[in-house]
């Protein structure tokens, strides 16, 4: 399946200007996501951290799909218990969680 969206890295980038953060390519800087600052809104440090978690959950998309299509691969062709793919599991979930 041909992958159609921007490579990664992608990152996160809060408060470029008062009202907007962005996810964008870290390779061709094209921009992923536009995310108003709620914040600044309902003036809430509660919805602060949702949307950091939020936006930590979309910039680790491309590492979590990498992630699962080579397990996916791995089993189907009956190497998963020739390649230890744990550490890349591990690291595309700690990236999920805003952890790199």
């Amino acid at each position: 399946m041909k992958k159609q969206y921007s490579p990664a890295p992608w990152k996160y980038e809060e408060n470029l200007d008062a009202n907007m953060s962005r996810i964008s390519s870290n390779t061709n800087y094209r921009l992923i996501a536009g995310i108003p600052n709620n914040f600044t809104i309902t003036n809430n440090p509660d919805e602060l951290v949702i949307q950091r978690a939020n936006a930590n959950l979309i910039v680790a998309a491309p590492d979590l799909l990498n992630a699962c299509e080579a397990v996916l691969s791995a089993l189907d062709s009956h190497q998963a218990y020739d390649k230890d793919m744990r550490p890349e599991l591990r690291n595309a979930i700690a990236k999920a969680y805003g952890i790199f």
